[in-house]
């Protein structure tokens, strides 16, 4: 049984702040500025594919897509990147208590 889109939200966010943050918004959102949602739908993407595969290179280019995206045209950290897509894999893997 996969998470609670509650339990999956916090911890897909938790993944984007704390680990790929491709626009270094942690500092900003420690501060509280109104962002908890800034990589909601690139998250959710990436663990989709996770979800429906366990090809590592795939769910980094979902990140490196949303990079781009958000106008990093040079890209993030490909180490944040990959860091993100295999806690997104485990994420994805592992089975809700």
């Amino acid at each position: 049984m996969k998470p609670d889109m509650r339990d999956l939200l916090t911890k897909l966010r938790r993944i984007g702040f704390e680990i790929w943050d491709p626009l270094d918004l942690a500092e900003a959102r420690v501060k509280g500025e109104p962002m908890a949602d800034e990589y909601d739908n690139y998250l959710q993407s990436a663990f989709s594919a996770a979800e429906n595969s366990d090809d590592f290179a795939a769910i980094c280019a979902v990140l490196r897509e949303a990079e781009i995206l958000m106008g990093l045209e040079n890209g993030g950290s490909a180490n944040c990147r990959e860091r993100a897509a295999r806690d997104i894999l485990a994420l994805a893997r592992r089975p809700s208590a």
